[in-house]
């Protein structure tokens, strides 16, 4: 906690030659948002499974159980922001983007031409978070807000852009059960 305003978490994760990184299943009282830089990946959420390419992302709210699974044989990265109701509390103030309580996570596409200066924010943020000056937090608080506000503005993904396999279809439906 630092002047009131507990610091988000940036997690960079990457998967190569053939590994398969798993988290274990959790439930945290955090936002979080996971943003597929390259490759591909799934994300379990509840009963249901998200896939994530190039330029995506999942935005899940606060108690959602779920799981990341990366992509057996292909490289891949994506990076992961945690951060608290204190962190969107303004983005809620000002653009008035809260979705309603009954949905899980919201997926979305970042078009490929902002892709880059979405990016450049994550990296900012890290570094950051990792800044020992005075201007260290008010700085991550300003590019979490940036990226909020870049999200914001991209379109909601309602299509799966990926084929899904056979059993994700199978989990899912016995899921719901």
């Amino acid at each position: 906690m630092s002047g009131g305003y507990e610091r988000s978490q940036i997690i960079r994760v990457q998967g190569r030659n053939g590994q398969l990184p798993e988290w274990e299943k959790s439930r945290l009282p955090y936002y979080e948002i996971y943003y597929q830089v390259s490759g591909r990946s799934r994300v379990f959420v509840d009963h249901s499974v998200y896939g994530l390419g190039p330029g995506s992302a999942l935005i899940l709210k606060p108690g959602r159980i779920h799981r990341l699974v990366g992509r057996m044989g292909l490289s891949w990265e994506l990076v992961l922001v945690r951060f608290t109701e204190e962190g969107i509390k303004l983005f809620h103030r000002f653009c008035g983007r809260e979705k309603k309580k009954e949905e899980k996570c919201i997926r979305i596409s970042v078009p490929r031409l902002q892709r880059p200066y979405v990016e450049k924010l994550l990296e900012t943020m890290e570094k950051e978070a990792l800044g020992e000056d005075k201007f260290a937090v008010l700085m991550e608080l300003c590019c979490l807000n940036q990226f909020l506000v870049s999200l914001g503005r991209c379109p909601e993904d309602q299509e799966e852009r990926e084929q899904r396999e056979e059993w994700e279809y199978s989990v899912e439906k016995t899921a719901s059960y």
